[in-house]
């Protein structure tokens, strides 16, 4: 894993650098309700495929999803690690978050 461009010793910054983006943070909340297929989370997230191959690319190096392969023929999919998983609650108080103060719902 690359060198920290954070020289904080803070997990708050450490954890923004790995999963602070919110196109990260999108890719997660839609891992979570199952999506695990390229052009699924292009077509929910209405995102560029070179900045979605991106961001998944980021999320398997930090270890918050993995890439498998199912078949020769398929195309892969990105499921979710334990690591990943345990994201859960943060992106479930984003959202309560978002809809006190945002009037988002």
């Amino acid at each position: 894993m690359k060198k920290s461009k954070f020289e904080l010793n803070c997990p708050v910054a450490r954890t923004l650098e790995s999963v602070g983006d919110p196109w990260c943070l999108l890719i997660i909340r839609d891992a979570l309700m199952g999506v695990t297929r390229f052009k699924v989370f292009e077509r929910n997230l209405k995102i560029s495929k070179n900045i979605l191959s991106n961001r998944l690319d980021k999320l398997v190096q930090f270890g918050v999803l993995e890439k498998e392969q199912v078949s020769e023929t398929s195309r892969p999919e990105y499921t979710l690690t334990q690591k990943g998983r345990e994201l859960a609650p943060v992106i479930l108080e984003l959202g309560k978050w978002g809809m006190k103060w945002h009037n988002v719902e």
